[in-house]
């Protein structure tokens, strides 16, 4: 059995499918230790394979840690082959003693559903909040700049700039008409 992914999801995949081994796992570890064996994952490209202990172990093996050059290569969503322009990766699944593997696809598929519908959680409710602020900081910071441009460039600006008073100087005594200009 076989299943052709982008390389950028296949640690991803390999993570979700350490978790659920881990969930069904009533063997004592047995059925972990079956299923590093029971898969790799070939470049549909060159042909470079990555273990499936080599992807398992990405769990264990946080960014920041010394992680092997194919696990590095994995997250960065390259081949692990220099000079290897694949974008997909096939994961093969080899028949093994006590692994049903479609079983495993359906759990696997199941906890997905249900990451995708669970709750809100605090982080994701801060990160939301984050993101309002960042909005209203920016939209202030915007009117800000256009008030400040309409200062400058000497246009009123309401509530803020107070509006002209005009004097008019009356006429000297018998004078009708206020002196045209150029005229005396």
């Amino acid at each position: 059995m076989s299943r052709e992914i982008g390389i950028s999801a296949v640690l991803e995949f390999a993570t979700v499918l350490a978790e659920t081994i881990r969930e069904m796992d009533d063997t004592g570890g047995k059925k972990s230790a079956a299923v590093r064996n029971a898969f790799f994952a070939e470049c549909v490209k060159c042909g470079s394979r990555v273990t499936g202990e080599e992807l398992l172990a990405a769990e264990d093996a946080p960014e920041s840690e010394d992680a092997g050059a194919n696990l590095k290569q994995l997250r960065l969503g390259h081949c692990v082959h220099q000079g290897c322009t694949a974008t997909h990766y096939r994961l093969t699944f080899h028949r093994s003693i006590g692994l049903d593997w479609r079983a495993i696809f359906e759990r696997m598929e199941k906890t997905a559903a249900a990451k995708r519908n669970a709750p809100r959680t605090q982080s994701n409710f801060i990160n939301w909040l984050t993101a309002r602020w960042r909005v209203a900081v920016g939209v202030g910071l915007l009117l800000f700049i256009l008030l400040i441009r309409q200062w400058y460039l000497g246009g009123r600006i309401p509530l803020i700039h107070e509006p002209e008073k005009f004097r008019v100087d009356p006429l000297p005594p018998g004078q009708t008409e206020p002196n045209a200009p150029g005229v005396h």
